[in-house]
């Protein structure tokens, strides 16, 4: 995934249950979201990119996590610019939120990361984000 990390147009590359490896390319905005796997995803791996001038939050959109949730992925990665995200099946994988001396110094990057630690927590799922 490091080779399209920072591509101007979203790609994906998704590793099977079965081991079949493909790529995937799209627009701006999306890759994934138009394609018909019929359910054979579930139990995948599927990494993308939020492209340098895409409407990236620096973190999972919602229509994100609900493929994940929809399709029973094992682990759905994401990267940009700054970060490497992850939401996986295991719930202990979780972020702990940052203090408000951290946010203060923040550089408006975490609001949404923030907001995905409280939804991978409702959903029971785990999320992490870490620095490239």
């Amino acid at each position: 995934a490091q080779e399209f990390a920072d591509a101007r147009l979203e790609n994906a590359v998704i590793i099977f249950s079965d081991g079949t490896i493909k790529r995937y390319s799209g627009g701006l905005t999306g890759v994934l979201m138009g394609v018909n796997f019929a359910g054979s995803l579930k139990g995948a791996y599927v990494t993308h990119n939020h492209p340098l001038g895409s409407d990236n939050e620096y973190s999972f959109s919602n229509e994100d996590i609900q493929f994940f949730m929809d399709n029973d992925l094992e682990i759905l990665r994401g990267i940009d610019e700054f970060y490497v995200y992850e939401l996986t099946r295991n719930a202990g994988e979780l972020d702990e939120h940052m203090t408000l001396e951290e946010l203060l110094q923040s550089e408006g990057r975490d609001a949404r990361h923030e907001k995905v630690i409280d939804i991978a927590r409702q959903y029971g799922i785990g999320y992490r984000r870490k620095k490239r």
